[in-house]
C-alpha cells in the first residue's frame, strides 16, 4: 500500500462535490506533511486528486486554496534542475529524467487552474519567478503566471446560466452518441462542461474521451487532427474544429449566418493627382476615371475562409516569407495599396462581412 495517499483514493471515482473533495485535500496535505512529502513528489497525487471535482462550475474555497498554496511555499525546491535548460534530445542519456522535468513543470501549471482565484496566489509565483536560479524554471513560472492571470480574467464573465448550459451539453452529448453509434470504431468522447467558451453566435466545447472525464490534462490522451467542438447559437449546426492555422470560431460563425468575408479597401481619388493613379494602376486616364464612384475607387475581394486566420493575423504577427510587412495571405491588390500609400494616397485595407 503507498503510504503517501489517503487510503481511499484508490476507489474514489470522478464527480466528486466540492466540499467532499476540500476534506479529501486536507487528509492528503496532512499526510504529507507529517511524512515529509516534497512538491517533487506530492504534485502528481494532489492534481490527480484536484481533477476528481464534479464538472459544475465550484471552486475551491480560500481556506483550501490556502492550505494548498502553503504547502507548496513549505515544499518548492527547483534545486533540482541543475543548468537544465528544457532543451534536449531523445539520444540524451538523462531524456527520461528531463521529461519529468517538464512533466512536473506541466503539473505545476494544472495545479494553479485550481487556486488561481486565490488573492495570494499570483503574489506568491510571481516572487518564486523573481528568484528562479535556472531559466528553464523561470521560463515555467513566467507561464503559469500567464495562466494565473487568465484564469482569473475568465472567472470575472459572466457564467453562462445554468439552464442554458445544460441544454448545451444535452446537444453535445446526442452528438457523440450518434458518432458513437454510427461508427463502432469511434471511441465515444464527451465535452467538457467546465471547458465551453462562449462567442457572438456560437460555443466551443473541449472534447475528450468519456474514460479521461476526470483525468489531468496533462494525462489524457492527445489528439491529432481536430480540435474543440462547435456548436451553434442560432442554428442546429454542430462541428468540429481542424487542426489547421484558422481562426475556426470565424469561420463557423461565417458559416451559420450565411455570410462572406472579403478583402476591402476604399482608394480617395482625386483628379489633381490623376498621373499617380495612371502610373499605380497601369490604366489610361479614362480606364482610371471609370474606376471612380462618389471620389472613392473601391477594391474588393473575396476571402478563402479554409486558409485565412483572419483578424487573428493581426494578433499573432504572422508574416509573409518574402515581406517583413505583409501578411501570410493578402488580396491580390495588396501591391496597388502599398504603391497608393508610397505615393501620399492614404488607404487602409479592412475585412467585411455580406
Amino acid at each position: 500500500m503507498d503510504t503517501t495517499k489517503i487510503s481511499e483514493i484508490e476507489n474514489l471515482k470522478g464527480g466528486i462535490l466540492i466540499e467532499e473533495l476540500e476534506n479529501l485535500i486536507e487528509k492528503q496535505l496532512n499526510i504529507f506533511n507529517a511524512k515529509g512529502i516534497t512538491w517533487r513528489e506530492g504534485i502528481e497525487i494532489l492534481n490527480d486528486l484536484l481533477y476528481l471535482k464534479e464538472h459544475d462550475g465550484s471552486v475551491l474555497s480560500d481556506a483550501s486554496c490556502k492550505t494548498i498554496l502553503n504547502w507548496i511555499r513549505n515544499n518548492y525546491d527547483a534545486s533540482f534542475l541543475g543548468d537544465f535548460n528544457g532543451s534536449f534530445s531523445g539520444h540524451d542519456e538523462k531524456a527520461d529524467l528531463y521529461k519529468d522535468f517538464l512533466f512536473l513543470y506541466d503539473l505545476i501549471n494544472n495545479t494553479t487552474r485550481w487556486i488561481a482565484h486565490y488573492e495570494e496566489t499570483p503574489y506568491y509565483f510571481k516572487e518564486l519567478e523573481q528568484k528562479a536560479k535556472n531559466d528553464f524554471e523561470k521560463y515555467r513560472l513566467g507561464h503559469a503566471i500567464e495562466l494565473i492571470e487568465y484564469y482569473i480574467k475568465e472567472r470575472k464573465k459572466p457564467p453562462i446560466p445554468k439552464k442554458e448550459l445544460d441544454n448545451l451539453m444535452l446537444r453535445v452529448d446526442d452528438y457523440f452518441e450518434k458518432n458513437f453509434k454510427e461508427d463502432a470504431s469511434y471511441e465515444q468522447l464527451c465535452g467538457l462542461r467546465e471547458g465551453v467558451m462562449e462567442y457572438d453566435y456560437c460555443y466551443t466545447i473541449p472534447k475528450i474521451l468519456t474514460k479521461d472525464k476526470y483525468v489531468s490534462s496533462v494525462k489524457r490522451t492527445t489528439w491529432i487532427g481536430t480540435g474543440s467542438l462547435l456548436v451553434s447559437k442560432i442554428t442546429d449546426d454542430i462541428e468540429l474544429t481542424g487542426s489547421a492555422p484558422v481562426d475556426w470560431v470565424r469561420k463557423f460563425e461565417l458559416k451559420i449566418r450565411g455570410l462572406d468575408e472579403y478583402w476591402y479597401v476604399e482608394i480617395p481619388f482625386d483628379k489633381r493627382k490623376l498621373y499617380k493613379f495612371t502610373e499605380i494602376f497601369d490604366l489610361s486616364e479614362v480606364e482610371v476615371f471609370e474606376k471612380v464612384t462618389n471620389h472613392k475607387i473601391i477594391l474588393e475581394e473575396p476571402i478563402n475562409t479554409d486558409r485565412f486566420l483572419g483578424e487573428t493575423y493581426y494578433d499573432m504577427g504572422f508574416l509573409d516569407e518574402k515581406s517583413k510587412t505583409e501578411y501570410l495571405i493578402n488580396p491580390s491588390f495588396m501591391e496597388i495599396i502599398n504603391k497608393c500609400n508610397a505615393a501620399g494616397i492614404k488607404c487602409k485595407l479592412k475585412i467585411l462581412n455580406k
